[in-house]
């Protein structure tokens, strides 16, 4: 494995405890690169059914028959020397070096990755305590059953994520009236709270906003919603028939359904308490804060990566974590970095710092075979306006066991 960090040492192997918490993009890189690494690697995942390709969520919440696609199986990802505990963490004993999951069992660690991820309110990312394949395919369902029965869409929230739902309705659904209401000047702009100016350039928001022009996708900007809150969705995806909506402006409309993009909360609430993180580990949002090293605030031999910690970055698959098809020119993601320091600190080396990607590379697609790319070469846009690189994601799984799972041909997502 030495080729995957040219600074480890080719014969590296550690007999140290290395566990990971969590099983998303951060939290499966980590695992992949660890598990080279480290004799022995736990790996903690409420999620029983696998991997959810959050990615294609977009798609399959407006065409279900997508679902199947999204559910990667965790078990076909891993060596044998990983050992996969489907249950979730509760609690953390930072004396004693241990991860508490469900049911009282204590997972002993050496070091720790911490890739518990945010939680996000939308039809594209189902919540966290889906953790069976069916529960997933009857969110996306469910989803795609209320967006063909409504006629006006309403989206809160102006990120990739309700923006590429939105151009897929389009698709599917010329005719239905689409609205995107975001509170930033701008959409793909976050807010304050981010506590950023957002990574995007200018040129490429610019695009983006002519494109939903051209669909006919009616964007608000600078406005708040003041009847619906994101209370109203933490058990569906979506209201249907609200009534009147107020904006913060006067205005008012009458949607029929709405969805809520905005605002993915860290999932780091089971870290904290006694014997825990202490508070100060936390930002105002609930991230943990991490050093220019990925080490959580304070611990030595605890990491924190992806979406759950304080990097102020543009959180993506690409800078989560190593994934299969990564451009190898392409800057190292956050589980890469925090691996490679965990080895340096093994050999009593200088931990590396990690860097941002200078260039953001990113396609926001609006349908199959449409969208705006940044920094992105074209074949690698179209692999995502075609099929949200699902194909390199299961083949990630297939290398490492193929007989245990292999999507039938007729099944394999093309399209010509």
């Amino acid at each position: 494995m030495g080729s995957m960090f040219s600074t480890v040492p080719r014969n590296f192997q550690s007999n140290k405890k290395l566990v990971v918490v969590g099983g998303g993009y951060a939290g499966q890189g980590a695992t992949i690169l660890a598990q080279d690494l480290f004799a022995g690697v736990t790996q903690i995942e409420a999620r029983y059914a696998g991997l959810v390709h959050k990615l294609g969520g977009v798609r399959a919440c407006v065409r279900p028959e997508w679902g199947k696609h999204m559910v990667i199986p965790q078990n076909a990802l891993f060596k044998s020397n990983v050992h996969q505990i489907f249950k979730p963490a509760i609690s953390l004993d930072v004396a004693n070096n241990a991860v508490v999951v469900e049911g009282g069992q204590t997972i002993p660690y050496d070091y720790l990755v911490i890739a518990t991820g945010a939680v996000n309110t939308g039809p594209a990312d189902p919540p966290v305590t889906y953790t069976m394949t069916k529960q997933i395919l009857d969110f996306y369902e469910e989803s795609a059953k209320a967006i063909e029965e409504a006629k006006d869409i309403m989206f809160i929230g102006g990120g990739p994520v309700a923006i590429e739902i939105v151009g897929e309705i389009n698709q599917k659904y010329p005719s239905k009236k689409l609205s995107i209401i975001t509170k930033g000047n701008r959409i793909l702009k976050p807010g304050a709270s981010k506590g950023h100016e957002g990574f995007l350039p200018s040129e490429f928001i610019s695009q983006v906003e002519s494109e939903l022009k051209e669909l006919g996708v009616y964007v608000r900007s600078g406005v708040a919603t003041q009847d619906i809150t994101r209370e109203q969705f933490k058990n569906k995806p979506f209201v249907k028939n609200p009534g009147v909506v107020h904006f913060s402006d006067g205005s008012s409309a009458k949607p029929d359904l709405v969805f809520w993009c905005t605002g993915a909360e860290p999932n780091t609430s089971w870290l904290r308490g006694s014997g825990g993180l202490p508070d100060h580990t936390f930002d105002q949002r609930g991230r943990i804060r991490v050093d220019d090293y990925l080490h959580v605030a304070g611990q030595h031999n605890i990491f924190a990566v992806g979406d759950c910690n304080t990097v102020n970055e543009e959180k993506m698959m690409a800078t989560a974590g190593t994934y299969a098809g990564k451009p190898p020119n392409w800057p190292k993601g956050q589980a890469d970095s925090a691996l490679e320091n965990i080895v340096q600190q093994e050999l009593g080396a200088s931990p590396r710092m990690y860097r941002r990607p200078d260039i953001i590379h990113m396609a926001i697609t609006l349908g199959h075979m449409r969208g705006v790319t940044t920094g992105l070469p074209a074949p690698a846009a179209q692999l995502k306006s075609e099929q949200f690189f699902v194909d390199q994601q299961w083949h990630l799984a297939r290398k490492a066991e193929p007989h245990l799972y292999r999507l039938d041909p007729a099944e394999e997502v093309h399209h010509h």
